[in-house]
């Protein structure tokens, strides 16, 4: 393993900081990412500049297909108000990781980025997600665009990981061009859409 992200919402987070703070000295060259959610969990930033995705309990309320079709819904000026909510809370991810990985380990480091559910590859969230590229330099962002290739699996395995890998790999292709125009480098592969959440070393080999 040469690298991990993390989410800003995680219960163990100082623990894992803590961790990760150990790696790096050890391997000065492990790779550490910023891992940006809007599914689950709760609002890193003020609750109020998240108002529309988050409940009263400052947790997030949508799915990815809510999210989705939310944003495939809403006029002009309603996504540019969720993409400003959204540059927000992305932000106040991407600072708290920063800072807690500076107080632990005693310096600065460059992150990469990727997001949960690959939430950051929404065509419809470019405008958010080009806000923070603005202010943050990454070693690389996550591109999810998986190859086609058969999998062994069951036909209900089959349907959705095929539609979740087709759906992805559009999605992906569009980032990987807009990321090469800001000469921001990805990586070569990616592989997991098709079996995500039930990977195992027969379908990965």
């Amino acid at each position: 393993l040469r690298g991990t992200s993390i989410l800003a919402c995680g219960a163990a987070l100082d623990k894992a900081i803590n961790c990760l703070a150990q790696r790096l000295h050890l391997n000065p060259g492990f790779r550490v990412g910023v891992h940006l959610y809007l599914l689950e969990g709760h609002s890193t930033a003020n609750p109020a500049s998240a108002a529309d995705f988050v409940n009263g309990q400052r947790k997030f309320k949508y799915s990815l297909g809510q999210l989705y079709f939310k944003l495939l819904r809403a006029c002009a000026r309603q996504k540019s108000r969720f993409n400003e909510q959204i540059a927000t809370e992305w932000q106040a991810q991407i600072e708290l990781i920063q800072t807690k990985m500076r107080l632990a380990y005693g310096k600065n480091i460059l992150f990469y980025l990727d997001g949960h559910q690959h939430v950051h590859a929404i065509p419809a969230l470019r405008p958010a997600l080009d806000k923070i590229l603005n202010q943050h330099q990454f070693i690389h962002v996550r591109v999810p665009d998986e190859p086609r290739y058969y999998v062994p699996a069951p036909p209900a395995l089959q349907l959705v990981g095929t539609v979740r890998r087709e759906l992805l790999a559009c999605w992906g292709k569009s980032l990987r061009a807009y990321l090469a125009k800001r000469k921001i480098p990805t990586p070569n592969y990616f592989i997991g859409a098709f079996a995500s959440g039930c990977m195992n070393i027969k379908r990965l080999e």
